[in-house]
């Protein structure tokens, strides 16, 4: 199993991001470290790791973007499952284990993703209630459960229980998919809904094994803040319940269009903007609800 680790910035995470991979109790693994051109990392901070037979570090000569670091961590892995592990992010020591010994059992599923805990800067346990919802949302916590199809689509369509970076993706299944460059904060998600129209599967592990962490400086939040996320997330709502009607999956459509826990999301973070005085953030927001629901009401 290969954890790839794409780099840009937050050196003061990123490694205990390393560490976490290196310690794992399964040692069958190899660890990417894929530089995107980063200001705050150089090769001498990596050189000492590199004692370690099973750390590739690659640093690129031109900036990829997100998109395409995530995408190289994909291709350069030289085993067939791999697993990318966000620079600000942890993983549980058990985290490779409980997913090869899941993978060996279901060798036609194409890619797998465990529970995840929320920390905070210092890696300690956080709340965060939309994370809460997230986890109302699952399937099944308790045990394995498979995501498939038409049930699948509408489950992730409702609200995205998977977190992003604790997916394993096993290559040989994966093919030529990968993560398309037009989506900028939602590239993960439309890509699982987009195997799961090409008949892929998913397992979920119950395993807290990936530690998600949230702070102000990650992509996520500042998108949140500027309304770019939501922006992003109701265009690719809608665009695949369109995919979704064409195989007549009628209740994954119907689900996308609604989209009723994304702008529920969407209402809650307007009024933390309102109670924290961002009238402007919080207008935006608004604007948002406002329009969906009256595009609903004119379907109706």
């Amino acid at each position: 199993m290969t954890i790839a680790i794409p780099f840009y910035s937050g050196r003061a995470y990123f490694f205990r991001a390393l560490q976490s991979a290196i310690q794992q109790t399964h040692r069958n693994i190899e660890i990417v470290i894929s530089d995107n051109c980063s200001p705050e990392l150089k090769p001498s901070d990596i050189e000492p790791y590199l004692k370690d037979p099973r750390i590739r570090y690659i640093r690129h000569e031109k900036n990829l973007g997100m998109i395409g670091n995530w995408n190289f961590c994909i291709d350069s892995a030289t085993t067939d499952l791999v697993s990318i592990l966000h620079g600000d992010d942890e993983l549980s020591p058990t985290y490779a284990e409980h997913i090869c010994e899941t993978a060996t059992n279901y060798p036609d599923t194409t890619l797998f993703y465990c529970q995840a805990v929320i920390i905070n800067n210092k890696s300690q346990p956080s709340f965060s209630f939309p994370d809460f919802i997230k986890k109302c949302l699952t399937p099944s916590r308790s045990s394995l459960h498979e995501v498939h199809g038409e049930t699948g689509a509408a489950s992730l369509l409702t609200g995205c229980y998977i977190f992003c970076p604790s997916v394993c993706y096993r290559k040989s299944k994966l093919g030529r998919e990968r993560f398309l460059q037009q989506w900028k904060q939602v590239p993960d998600l439309e890509m699982w809904l987009r195997l799961l129209i090409k008949n892929h599967s998913f397992i979920g592990l119950p395993y807290h094994d990936y530690l998600y962490r949230r702070h102000q400086e990650n992509a996520t939040a500042q998108n949140t803040v500027n309304s770019l996320r939501f922006v992003e997330e109701l265009k690719m709502h809608f665009y695949l319940a369109d995919e979704a009607e064409k195989l007549s999956w009628s209740k994954a459509a119907t689900i996308g269009r609604r989209c009723y826990i994304l702008r529920f999301n969407i209402l809650y973070c307007a009024i933390k903007d309102a109670a924290a005085f961002n009238l402007m953030g919080s207008l935006q927001k608004l604007r948002l609800v406002f329009a969906t629901s009256a595009s609903f009401a004119n379907e109706a």
